[in-house]
């Protein structure tokens, strides 16, 4: 019997100094696996996109930068995160990026015309960078479409707020906003942040420390707690 208990005793003593490494791993699951590639005609284009997520759940679309495409997103696992939280998540390859076909139209017209493709009567739109081009004209033009914008250090700020003003006083946007910015931002100043989020009626401002001008990339598990969290908020 002691030479039983002492046998149990050094291969238990054997076992705890196995590194933890040696402990089995949950494989992560590839994005394949709740991910579908799909094609959409948007006024006469054909549209790339990533879908995920519960369709009858609050849907997010991701815009992307003018060096990204829908891929950028995947490789964060932003759509992974989104949809795991439960949100229907589309991200998109913006006309004339990644596989998607040039739009011969107005980018203002565009993210108006996808969602009618899609018959989607309500979105929410993460939009950095180049995109602003597209998401702001849109945001300008129909908020009663939008539950939640996310920008991300837009272009076509100076645009949007002439928009905002065509009745010879500002008037803030109605949706509910919430700003993100790099600290370290060198192509727009994280300053610009604060003058973003006063174009919305209701409006958060999130400053990435020691994050360049895609943020995003910089600090994606900051940018996903915030992301999340907002969105979160305002669908109880």
């Amino acid at each position: 019997m002691q030479k039983i208990w002492a046998t149990s005793l050094l291969l238990s003593i054997f076992l705890s100094f196995l590194p933890l490494s040696c402990a089995p791993r949950k494989k992560a699951r590839p994005l394949t696996e709740f991910s579908q590639h799909k094609v959409v005609p948007v006024l006469g284009s054909k549209i790339h996109y990533l879908e995920t997520g519960p369709k009858d759940a609050p849907t997010v679309l991701l815009l992307h930068g003018g060096r990204f495409t829908k891929e950028t997103w995947a490789r964060i696992g932003t759509p992974m995160v989104l949809a795991e939280a439960g949100f229907r998540v589309l991200a998109l390859d913006l006309p004339g990026f990644g596989a998607s076909e040039v739009f011969r139209g107005e980018r203002g017209e565009f993210l108006e015309g996808f969602m009618d493709a899609l018959d989607l009567s309500k979105t929410a739109l993460v939009s950095p960078s180049m995109s602003g081009s597209f998401s702001l004209p849109f945001v300008a033009k129909h908020p009663e479409k939008l539950w939640a914008f996310v920008p991300i250090a837009p272009v076509a700020v100076p645009g949007f707020r002439e928009k905002l003003a065509e009745g010879g006083t500002l008037e803030p946007s109605p949706v509910p906003a919430l700003v993100v910015w790099g600290e370290k931002d060198r192509l727009f100043p994280a300053s610009g942040a604060a003058a973003l989020g006063n174009l919305f009626q209701k409006s958060e401002v999130n400053i990435l420390a020691g994050a360049s001008h895609p943020c995003y990339l910089d600090r994606p598990k900051e940018f996903h707690a915030s992301l999340l969290r907002f969105l979160k908020s305002l669908r109880g």
